[in-house]
């Protein structure tokens, strides 16, 4: 199979049937299923105005007749270069080594070289069948063409040069493919109203009024039904001329519900196993449940696809997973659907992890939100705009939900679906649209902000003051491990704001990466599979995990860059960052339990000193928990923010050990003030910020030194006796200790 298109469905192929005609129906396959086709879509959709408007997107392209981009001009066939032997074929097999191919063959393309950035193309070329369980389309391995390499013939094995085998990744690349059948195994799809048989054959849809033998005769039989067109993903194989879209004679999926569901993608995007009573995928249209066609979670080899292995298992059979301990892809096959499936953005609020509906990561009981949350309040509360794929897509705008309104039985069918993120008619591979644009400047999530979000994962992954409109409510906890604090502060660790109390915004530790370069690496040599398991590949877990495997393939979430440096040198940075944070957490912790116990703190009454400055440890100390990273989103923001945190919760019961002046002093002489100032644990009060004031006028602002001294030099002019030192203690003025009243008596 070829070497750049990563679909490999090996298929045994099936049937002659000339189908009886609906006349409002333009293509039919071998199961009598019915289709519209593209060509008939873009009649009207390529004229239409705004979002309804459709040209030739990504997928629509992946097929064309010919040969594109331009052949040279000296070149009279596809032939790789050297002296290798050529080796004839059998059967269908024109060579199995040293081929060169007319370039007078029917051709066809597979991928799009006209948008740069997308990936490279292969070529089959018609062999004809005389049976129909043969495809009659070969695939010319070694021949690809990509945007930066241009043209290559048996550049990757260039002793063997070109070779041909039977085409079979038609499933996927093209419409209304068909298989065929075997005793006891059904195409569960009302639309096909054909049974599949051992002879039903090995083809895709074609126009009506063709046969099956002109399919395996004629090249130009084949044309309508070439590529990843509109009704992969919209259309039912059902005609109808009642309910058929737009005069077409086919009924389609054009439902927030269906093409919400990230089976729509999945059918291609994974790798499954076919259920035991069923020809796999063949047959499948988005409209139907596809767990009833086949079984992600089925065993390949010697492991399930969707099974995340610990560290020990892994170690056992580390050939076998098909994921890394980290949940994302071990052997660099297309393979989003699989690791979306075991990822907590797969989770559907209104299921339960008994439904059927629920994905693997839900059915193993795994995630906490739901629609009963905060019972009839849900809705209200707002945390359906980033829980469910429904209201995140209603609250960006999108088409898709244009008509949807959310209430509590009815949002939460979607988890983070593909479509979330996903624009369904991107232009291209490398193209702008690919994914959603983030929100922009004062806009859902980001209002109130004068800048954008940098990454689409921001539009979630940040604490809900913006896109709920609250404001923060930093309250002592009884259990510091209960759920609590600013949720999923992400965005702003990452860019040092807003997050974390009684510290300044800072800056970005790590300036210009986004989200996704460090959770979304790829995964296989020619860098075209990115994972979807949303976790980061630490160094570390790279060169160990891929050594156990044998498997040199694919990135890690620092290497790219940061290519001077070993993985080894990375990895540990990442400790230093993450042990640090830990130990300092743990000084939180500990600061916390001990300042509850002190007669400042009070769990209840706001008034309290000690109920304020607990209440702000906690939140950072909880951002710190939240965040997730172990502080690595920023080492030094987290880190100020913790030791603030223990710092605040260190100055419960605090108190003035002394706070003096030396006096008299003579007139416009400098005088001294002095003290020292301890914790409630009478330790001292290091790097505590500290105000000399007279009377309400402040005179100057100082940090205590390690063991808590603090001292103030300034020049009088004559005698006061209302100086005195404050110790501010966090920004709320309710937790400020002010010494007595100090005297400095002048004298001429």
């Amino acid at each position: 199979m070829g070497k750049k298109i990563f679909i490999l469905l090996v298929v045994a192929f099936v049937g002659m049937l000339l189908l009886p005609a609906l006349a409002s129906a333009t293509l039919v396959n071998e199961y009598g299923m019915h289709y519209a086709g593209q060509a008939t879509c873009l009649n009207c959709h390529a004229t239409m105005p705004g979002p309804y408007r459709v040209t030739a997107a990504l997928h629509g392209k992946f097929a064309t007749a010919g040969v594109t981009p331009a052949i040279p001009q000296n070149w009279t066939a596809f032939q790789g270069p050297g002296a290798v032997p050529q080796v004839k074929g059998t059967g269908q097999q024109d060579y199995v080594q040293g081929g060169s191919y007319s370039l007078g063959l029917d051709w066809v393309t597979l991928g799009d070289a006209s948008e740069t950035g997308n990936s490279g193309t292969e070529y089959i070329y018609f062999k004809g069948s005389t049976d129909p369980t043969v495809m009659p389309w070969n695939l010319v391995e070694g021949l690809s063409w990509t945007p930066d390499e241009g043209w290559m013939v048996a550049s990757e094995d260039p002793n063997t040069g070109l070779y041909d085998a039977t085409y079979g990744c038609q499933r996927c690349h093209m419409l209304g493919t068909t298989n065929k059948g075997a005793s006891g195994k059904t195409v569960p799809n009302p639309a096909a109203s054909i049974a599949a048989t051992p002879g039903t054959a090995v083809q895709w849809a074609r126009q009506e009024g063709t046969s099956v033998a002109d399919f395996m005769s004629d090249p130009t039989v084949s044309y309508p039904g070439l590529g990843i067109q509109c009704e992969q993903c919209h259309g039912t194989g059902q005609a109808s001329t009642t309910e058929g879209h737009m005069g077409t004679g086919v009924k389609i999926s054009s439902d927030l519900e269906t093409l919400g569901n990230s089976q729509v993608c999945g059918q291609c995007h994974g790798s499954y196993t076919n259920l035991s009573t069923t020809l796999g995928i063949y047959g499948y249209t988005t409209n139907l449940a596809m767990r009833d066609f086949v079984d992600v979670n089925g065993t390949s080899g010697t492991q399930p696809y969707t099974k995340i292995p610990t560290e020990a298992e892994f170690a056992l059979d580390p050939t076998g997973y098909w994921m890394y301990p980290n949940g994302s892809n071990a052997k660099g096959n297309h393979y989003y659907y699989d690791e979306w499936s075991a990822s907590a953005h797969s989770y559907r609020a209104i299921y339960t992890s008994a439904s059927p509906e629920a994905m693997t990561f839900q059915a193993k009981g795994n995630g906490v939100y739901s629609n009963n949350l905060f019972g009839e309040n849900t809705v209200a509360a707002g945390c359906y705009k980033c829980h469910t794929g429904e209201g995140y897509l209603q609250t960006k705008g999108d088409l898709l939900a244009q008509d949807f309104t959310a209430t509590q039985s009815n949002v939460g069918k979607m988890g983070q679906e593909c479509v979330t993120c996903h624009n369904g008619h991107p232009n291209g591979v490398g193209a702008d649209n690919v994914v959603r644009q983030p929100d922009q400047a004062g806009q859902r999530s980001a209002k109130g902000l004068n800048v954008a979000n940098q990454s689409i994962c921001e539009d979630c992954h940040n604490w809900q003051m913006e896109v709920l409109g609250t404001t923060p409510n930093p309250v002592p906890m009884a259990d510091l491990s209960a759920h609590g604090g600013a949720s999923h502060p992400q965005r702003e660790t990452l860019h040092a704001r807003s997050v974390m109390y009684d510290v300044p915004d800072g800056s970005e530790f790590m300036p210009g990466a986004k989200c996704e370069n460090c959770h979304m690496v790829k995964t296989n040599n020619g860098e075209t599979r990115i994972s979807h398991g949303m976790k980061p590949m630490l160094p570390g877990d790279a060169e160990k995990w891929q050594a156990e495997a044998g498997y040199t393939a694919g990135q890690d979430s620092c290497s790219g860059c940061h290519p001077s440096r070993t993985r080894d040198q990375l990895q540990a940075s990442i400790d230093t960052w993450q042990g640090n944070a830990k130990a300092e957490a743990d000084a939180v912790v500990a600061a916390i339990n001990a300042a509850k116990g002190r007669s400042e703190f009070s769990a209840t009454v706001t008034t309290k000193p000690g109920y304020v400055l607990v209440g702000r440890a906690t939140w950072n100390y909880k951002a710190y928990e939240n965040d997730a990273s172990g502080s690595v989103h920023n080492p030094t923001y987290i880190m100020a923010g913790l030791r603030k945190a223990e710092q605040m919760a260190k100055s419960v019961g605090g108190r003035f050990m002394h706070a003096a002046a030396k006096t008299p002093a003579k007139k416009n002489t400098n005088a001294h003030v002095a003290g020292r100032i301890v914790n409630g644990d009478n330790s001292a009060a290091a790097g505590a910020k500290v105000v000399l004031m007279r009377g309400s006028t402040v005179l100057g602002t100082t940090l205590s030194d390690a063991t808590g001294n603090f001292a103030f030099t300034f020049k009088v002019t004559k005698t006061y006796k209302n100086y005195k030192v404050k110790w501010v203690r966090s920004s709320s003025s309710i937790t400020d200790l002010t010494s007595a009243n100090i005297t400095i008596t002048v004298k001429k």
